[in-house]
């Protein structure tokens, strides 16, 4: 599987998509859609030379809504959806409860 058509669901788990779907269509999906913008670690961590870093495309997420999300992703309908923390589920943007 090439690791560019994959999106990574876990540190250890992988899922295949479409060819059509590109890794950057993807991180455009959860940087600017911000599908997980709810769930994003609030982190700084140092990198190698010291340096503070904020990771942006950290998120605490149940594994099973990642398979959705790939569902979603595959059916060309995510962008319909966001995550909800509260009920650990995706629910429709539209419908979405105010935090």
């Amino acid at each position: 599987m090439n690791s560019w058509n994959s999106f990574a669901c876990h540190a250890i788990r992988s899922v295949s998509v479409p060819n059509k779907i590109t890794r950057k269509r993807i991180d455009d999906l959860a940087r600017n859609h911000r599908v997980f913008g709810s769930a994003r670690l609030d982190i700084e961590i140092k990198d190698r030379f010291g340096q503070p870093v904020v990771p942006h495309e950290w998120f605490l997420v149940p594994l099973f809504i990642i398979d959705e999300v790939v569902e979603k992703i595959r059916a060309g309908t995510i962008s319909n959806f966001k995550y909800d923390p509260k009920s650990a589920s995706l629910v429709e943007a539209a419908h979405r409860e105010s935090t």
